[in-house]
């Protein structure tokens, strides 16, 4: 976690996500890049200065407003983070685009962004730029959606199936228990549609937790109707602090047959969620 990106729409959930990423680079000695990106008017860009070039005069006009005034909102974070290693970027384009470059380019290996969720059509047909980001970010991402403390954070309940290849996603875990020295509660919820008598799921689970060299964990079996209610459930019923999960990041067709458990958390649980693509 040495490498922290941060989009932000100067929103209250923006600011929640920004602080969390300022302590959590704290405690890894690492450094926060906070992007904003303004989604410009056709034939509209931005140089390098954050200069509006291009596009019709008029419309250029309202254009540059915007630019001063994220400009001013930037400037502020710089200000308030002036003794932390924070560092702030403008862009024009599509923001999920520039997001995803922003990982790349800086070879980031978190990021933390807030989100209000979403639900009903807003859900069903748009989704958000962090439901994107969740399913094809290559890195880990924490969405949070209320003010959040780095130093709590210390129950984190680990979802997952216990099936598959997921050495990749359980090395990123550790490293999410390790840098917030939490204990790990590994869950299994058990559905209708993929049931499981308990003494089997518990024999995989010890073994899970062997082959992968877990320590400091627990070992939890939750029955519900759907996956993500179990674990939102379980996670309150333990008060966590944070729920941990792995995404396939579908896409196209198969993304709205199969649909994201990962993404459904972020839409509508209360606490934080650390997500990761597996593979």
């Amino acid at each position: 976690m040495k490498k922290i990106l941060v989009p932000t729409d100067f929103s209250e959930q923006a600011t929640f996500a920004l602080d969390l990423a300022v302590q959590i680079a704290k405690k890894n000695n690492g450094e926060v890049h906070v992007l904003h990106v303004l989604e410009l008017p056709d034939g509209h860009s931005l140089n390098f200065t954050g200069e509006v070039a291009a596009g019709d005069p008029m419309t250029g006009v309202f254009v540059a407003q915007l630019v001063n005034k994220a400009k001013k909102s930037l400037g502020a974070i710089n200000k308030k983070y002036a003794n932390e290693n924070v560092h702030t970027h403008l862009e024009g384009g599509h923001t999920f685009r520039s997001i995803s470059n922003s990982i790349s380019k800086k070879k980031i290996d978190l990021v933390v962004m807030g989100t209000k969720g979403s639900s009903g059509i807003d859900e069903l047909l748009i989704g958000s730029n962090a439901e994107k980001v969740v399913r094809n970010a290559d890195c880990p991402v924490i969405t949070i959606k209320a003010k959040t403390n780095a130093d709590k954070i210390k129950n984190i309940v680990f979802a997952t199936d216990l099936g598959g290849k997921q050495e990749k996603l359980v090395k990123k875990v550790k490293a999410l228990q390790e840098a917030f020295n939490a204990k790990l509660h590994i869950l299994r919820v058990n559905t209708p549609g993929n049931f499981e008598n308990e003494r089997a799921i518990k024999r995989r689970m010890e073994g899970f937790a062997k082959d992968n060299k877990l320590s400091n964990v627990t070992h939890n079996i939750y029955s519900d109707v759907l996956e993500d209610d179990g674990i939102m459930y379980f996670a309150e019923s333990i008060k966590a602090d944070m729920i941990a999960i792995g995404t396939h990041g579908r896409q196209g067709f198969m993304h709205i047959l199969a649909g994201s458990i990962a993404e459904d958390l972020v839409n509508h649980a209360k606490r934080p969620v650390w997500t990761c693509k597996i593979g």
